[in-house]
């Protein structure tokens, strides 16, 4: 399928679900810093930061992902990726 930044997935998702993309991204130390501001602060009002640093490195990175070899293969099929999100979205919403 598609190959998008992080940033464009998170705006992408943000339109189809109809609510407000972040206005702000923060370079990677601030974003790792505040992990860790949250870390200490949640568990005061009884919550806890669930996302590992690892993962905010992650997001960082573009991942560049190519789904040739199972088209070619296994006869895979790709479809829009806001189809995808679309539907994601409407079930990630149906279940909650």
């Amino acid at each position: 399928g598609a190959n998008m930044t992080f940033h464009e997935w998170i705006q992408r998702t943000a339109k189809i679900a109809g609510v407000g993309a972040p206005k702000l991204m923060l370079p990677l130390p601030l974003q790792l810093l505040g992990a860790r501001i949250m870390r200490r602060l949640l568990p005061l009002i009884g919550k806890r930061w669930e996302l590992d640093d690892a993962s905010i490195e992650m997001s960082a990175v573009y991942w560049y992902c190519s789904s040739k070899k199972a088209r070619v293969e296994l006869g895979f099929t790709t479809r829009d990726a806001n189809e995808t999100l679309t539907e994601t979205v409407a079930y990630l919403r149906s279940s909650s």
